[in-house]
């Protein structure tokens, strides 16, 4: 949650697109704000309940309800990255031809509320029209279509924290064991089986909820995970979007991390350059699609100039924000920081927002340690291509965890697609209203990038 805007988006929730059915045929109820909605305060005796618990429910509707028998906005309870109580929001759909037992997908796509709040810089717009549309609905619709229970976690928790990845951990698991407990939606968990799904920045939370799960999410039944896109060591990453095109993007992460820990943000206030001060400010109030700036020289941003980022203290929080490195964190640790359920990740080697280069040695550490990893690579695509050139290939390995097809393989790398875009096999895994939501992609500009369908079939092909 943000004030007054909801979180920095991921890099993927930039524009809208055509939804299956048509904005203007839908009635979206709107909401406040959550720093003027009192749904969002918890009660004062939250701290003693157990994480998960639903602190207050209610029935919304979103743009994503088309094959939702119901949907609900639940608050819970989780827990801060360094050990406080927190109080975070879920968005649950109920799907209208639910399997039983129960198959949930907690999707980490989007780090916020998927309820459409009232947007001060223009009245006829709603921030999630605006910000959802575009790629987030593929999740819902691919899912619900499935039969499968949908659970949305704001994984940036209260404090808006951006790629903090134990923030993104814990509300994470914490918005599954919330669908656990709302009865309004899952009337019954007996023999359940989860998912986690997730692309960039949502990909960086599913990479973090499974690297806790042995841990702070011991008991959850959360057979498999799919992610892709991963910003597996954020330096390396900033070095990647320094003077890029999407630049402001690492402006967002320094002051979603410095929200979750305090001491980043002493160190972030006392070193800002003026300019600095003035991005960082806007980082802590609106989403990125209103803070987008280009080619952001973050020499720029700090006094000390870009060495900055290699003094103590930032150093400190980059080791804490890299993945698999061992970790232990109030009330949690990594547990050796070996994923402990299959994975399926993919990335582009040409990603031009999120770098492909530690990659390859995350994946070597975990094979080393014993995981069960599929790597999918592609080399002909930017960051939006590989996410709808590899969408396919994910949901038929969740649909296989599901189905308990995938057993022990332990780590393979490949660079071909088995589901390549355009073809049945990609259609029936994502299901056609998702498809259809492609299709509506094609041309139009997300998170600042012209998505061409014919460039991620080619990605498909040459991956």
């Amino acid at each position: 949650m943000r004030a007054p805007l909801v979180a920095a988006a991921t890099a993927l929730s930039l524009a809208c697109s055509a939804l299956a059915v048509p904005l203007a045929e839908r009635q979206i109820q709107t909401y406040l704000p959550p720093s003027q909605d009192p749904f969002y305060r918890p009660p004062a005796s939250f701290a003693s309940a157990q994480n998960g618990a639903i602190l207050a429910s209610r029935k919304v509707s979103t743009y994503f309800d088309l094959l939702a028998d119901a949907t609900y906005q639940v608050l819970y309870k989780t827990t801060a990255a360094t050990g406080e109580a927190d109080a975070t929001v879920a968005t649950l759909f109920r799907p209208k031809n639910a399997l039983s037992p129960p198959r949930i997908i907690v999707d980490c796509q989007t780090s916020y509320a998927l309820v459409a709040h009232r947007n001060p810089f223009n009245a006829t717009l709603t921030v999630a029209t605006a910000v959802n549309a575009a790629t987030n609905g593929l999740d819902l619709l691919a899912g619900l279509a499935k039969g499968w229970y949908v659970a949305v976690p704001d994984h940036e928790g209260s404090k808006a924290a951006f790629i903090s990845g134990v923030t993104e951990a814990f509300a994470g698991l914490d918005g599954l064991r919330a669908m656990l407990n709302s009865r309004e939606t899952l009337p019954s968990a007996d023999g359940y089986k989860a998912v986690i799904h997730g692309y960039s920045g949502g990909g960086h939370a599913s990479a973090w909820a499974t690297q806790f799960l042995p841990t702070y999410g011991s008991g959850l039944n959360v057979v498999a995970a799919a992610y892709g896109g991963v910003p597996i060591d954020l330096r390396v990453t900033f070095d990647h979007l320094d003077r890029n095109l999407f630049g402001s993007l690492a402006i967002s992460a320094l002051q979603g991390m410095a929200n979750a820990y305090p001491e980043l943000q002493t160190w972030l206030d006392t070193s800002v350059s003026s300019a600095g001060r003035t991005a960082f400010q806007r980082a802590k109030t609106d989403c990125n699609s209103f803070v987008a700036a280009p080619f952001v020289d973050l020499d720029s941003l700090f006094t000390a100039g870009g060495a900055a980022l290699d003094e103590a203290i930032p150093k400190k929080y980059f080791a804490i924000g890299s993945l698999g490195r061992p970790l232990d964190a109030p009330g949690a640790s990594t547990n050796g920081q070996i994923a402990s359920i299959p994975v399926f990740q993919y990335h582009s080697r040409s990603d031009q927002i999120v770098a492909y280069d530690p990659v390859p040695s995350y994946f070597s550490a975990q094979c080393a340690g014993g995981a069960n990893l599929q790597l999918g690579t592609t080399l002909l695509s930017e960051h939006i291509t590989a996410l709808i050139a590899f969408l396919g290939d994910a949901y038929i390995f969740m649909n296989n965890a599901f189905e308990g097809r995938l057993g022990n393989r332990g780590c393979s790398q490949r660079n071909t697609i088995v589901a390549p875009l355009f073809s049945r096999a990609y259609i029936e895994a994502v299901g056609e209203q998702a498809w259809r939501q492609i299709l509506g992609l094609n041309q139009r500009k997300v998170g600042g990038e012209d998505v061409q369908l014919q460039k991620a079939a080619a990605a498909s092909a040459s991956a």
